[in-house]
C-alpha cells in the first residue's frame, strides 16, 4: 500500500479506529485531538509517531503514566474572558487546577528525558502557566469560595463583619435567654431574614414588640420582626456585606485580567497537553490489544498492512 487517501481510510475503517481510541482519552481535549488524526504523510512521520507512542507504552509498564483528569477544553471559558465579560469563581477554580495539571504534567515528563527523550521534549515546550496557577490558587478556593486573603481588604472586611456578626448574635442571645426581658417569642431562638437578624414573634403579639416585619411562618402563628434597638447593627452589617460584595469582584475582575494575558499561552498549553493525552491514549489501547506499529513494504513509500488488527472490531 503506497498511499492513504480518504476512500482508503474508509474502506479500513479509519474513522471508527479513531472514535474506539478517542473514548479512551482521559480528557475532552485529547480525546478532540486524536479524532483529528490523520495518516502519517510518509514513513519518516510514521517512525516519529510510532517512537511517542512506543516511549507512552514505556512509561506505562513501569507504572509512571501522567494524569490528565483535570484538563478540559477553555474555548468557552476563553470566548468569555476575550469580550471583557467575566466568568464566575467555579470557573476559576477549575482553571487553577487545570494549570495544576499541566504544571505537574511538565515537570513529571521533563524529569524522564533519559527514559523517554520524545515525550520530554514534548513536556519542556508546554508554556509555562505558573504564575497565572498562583495567582488563581492565593485567591480560590478549589469550591470557588473566595480565599479571605485574597487581599488585604478583603481579609480586614471578612475580620471586621466576623466580629459585628458575634456582637449582634450575643445580643440577640440576650435577648431570648434572658428572663428579665420580656418578649412574647413563639420559640427560644432568632434567625435571618433577608440577611437581618430577627426574633420569631408570636403572631397575636405582634404589637408588643417595636420594629420591622420580614415575613411570616407557613402556618402564620409566627412573625419574624427585627426589634427596633437592632435595626442599626444591622444596617451596619448589611452595609459591611456590600463592601465584601464589591472587593470579591474586584478579584473576580483583577483574575480575569491576568488570565486574559495569559491565554494565548494557556490555550497553547491546553493544545500541547492534550497531544500528550493522545499518545498515552494511544497507548493505552495498544497495550489492552497488544497492537504493534505497521511496518512499512518492500518500497519506500509503502506500508505493509497484512496481518493488520482492527481495535474496533
Amino acid at each position: 500500500m503506497t498511499q492513504v487517501d480518504s476512500q482508503t481510510c474508509n474502506t479500513l475503517g479509519v474513522p471508527l479506529v479513531l472514535e474506539v481510541f478517542s473514548e479512551e482519552a482521559r480528557s475532552a481535549p485529547g480525546s478532540t485531538w486524536i479524532q483529528a488524526l490523520t495518516p502519517a504523510a510518509d514513513p519518516g512521520q510514521r517512525s516519529i509517531r510510532a517512537l511517542h507512542i512506543a516511549e507512552a507504552r514505556t512509561l506505562r509498564a513501569k507504572d509512571l503514566e501522567p494524569g490528565f483528569n483535570n484538563l478540559f477544553d477553555i474555548s468557552q471559558m476563553a470566548e468569555h474572558i476575550e469580550s471583557g465579560r467575566l466568568v464566575d469563581t467555579i470557573a476559576l477554580a477549575e482553571l487553577g487546577s487545570l494549570c495544576t495539571n499541566i504544571s505537574d504534567l511538565k515537570k513529571h515528563l521533563s524529569s524522564l528525558n533519559e527514559e523517554v527523550p520524545m515525550l520530554s521534549a514534548c513536556a519542556l515546550s508546554i508554556p509555562d502557566t505558573e504564575h497565572l496557577r498562583g495567582q488563581l490558587l492565593s485567591c480560590v478556593a478549589p469550591d470557588g469560595a473566595i480565599l479571605e486573603n485574597a487581599t488585604p481588604a478583603l481579609a480586614q472586611l471578612r475580620k471586621k463583619a466576623k466580629s459585628l456578626h458575634q456582637r449582634t448574635r450575643d445580643r440577640f442571645e440576650k435577648i431570648v435567654h434572658d428572663a428579665r426581658i420580656d418578649v412574647p417569642l413563639q420559640d427560644n431562638f432568632f434567625t435571618l431574614r433577608n440577611d437581618r437578624y430577627v426574633l420569631p414573634i408570636k403572631a397575636g403579639s405582634r404589637a408588643e414588640v417595636r420594629g420591622i416585619i420580614h415575613g411570616r411562618s407557613g402556618t402564620g402563628e409566627t412573625i419574624f420582626i427585627e426589634p427596633e434597638e437592632m435595626i442599626g447593627a444591622n444596617n451596619e452589617l448589611k452595609l459591611l456585606q456590600g463592601e465584601i460584595i464589591q472587593e470579591e469582584n474586584r478579584v473576580i475582575r483583577d483574575l480575569c485580567e491576568v488570565t486574559l494575558a495569559y491565554l494565548p499561552a494557556l490555550k497553547e498549553a491546553v493544545k500541547q497537553s492534550s497531544e500528550l493525552d493522545g499518545w498515552f491514549t494511544i497507548a493505552r489501547v495498544a497495550d489492552h490489544y497488544d497492537l504493534e506499529a505497521a511496518k512499512s513494504g518492500e518500497r519506500a513509500n509503502d506500508l505493509d498492512l497484512r496481518n493488520v488488527r482492527n481495535p474496533s472490531l
